[in-house]
């Protein structure tokens, strides 16, 4: 008779034993935990906030209060005294220049040229004086001014930018031609003003305007 030979046993039953007795460890020991803690009293969960962590009642004695914090470190150093020290700076120019002199003819050439602390005070200062579609804040003297039609080239230079006024008729007893010029920081004002009733000539004055313009470039 052949010999008897062992039935070979299926491939994978050893890993689903062990798996299966792990799954019977995690249930069981879960199982006596959920008895043992229901079986004890409940516990309240700890308060939230200690009344003791406070700051005591009474201050300090000298010899026990901290140190004061640098200057550096404490924010009320910049708050506590005269607070016009924490006020932004207004636009008023930090430099102001100006020349004049009159031509054969009686007219008064005037340039004025104001440095201001940033090119934002220059503008804002352009922009309270209301200078623009308008000549603004009129001059002493002068009755009704308006954007010069014929003002030329003076805004062909590069970051500059120029508003050229004349004054309307009928004028007072002179005639004056303005602009206003914003570069960068600096408002240059130029004025040439001639007595009488007839106009201030433009080709001088747009000559005036242009050489100003050049030189703050």
């Amino acid at each position: 008779m052949p010999a008897h030979r062992p039935r070979p046993r299926p491939r994978g039953r050893t890993t689903l034993i062990i798996a299966a007795a792990a799954l019977l460890g995690i249930v069981g020991g879960v199982a006596v935990g959920y008895g043992v803690q229901a079986e004890r009293e409940p516990t309240p969960p700890a308060a939230l906030s200690q009344p003791g962590l406070g700051y005591p009642a009474k201050p300090l004695s000298a010899d026990r209060a901290p140190a004061p914090l640098p200057a550096a470190q404490d924010r009320r150093v910049k708050t506590d005294g005269d607070l016009r020290k924490l006020l932004v700076k207004d636009a008023a120019p930090r430099h102001i220049a100006a020349r004049g002199w009159t031509m054969p003819d009686g007219t008064t050439s005037r340039i004025y040229l104001m440095r201001f602390n940033s090119t934002a005070f220059a503008s804002r200062m352009i922009d309270d004086l209301d200078v623009g579609s308008s000549a603004g804040t009129p001059l002493a003297r002068t009755d009704t001014t308006d954007l010069d039609p014929a003002r030329g080239s003076v805004n062909d230079i590069e970051n500059l930018s120029s508003f050229v006024f004349a004054e309307q008729a009928p004028s007072g007893a002179e005639h004056v031609r303005q602009a206003y010029t914003l570069a960068g920081d600096t408002i240059a004002l130029v004025v040439h003003e001639r007595p009488g009733k007839r106009e201030t000539a433009r080709i001088p004055f747009q000559q005036t305007l242009i050489l100003q313009n050049q030189l703050l470039a």
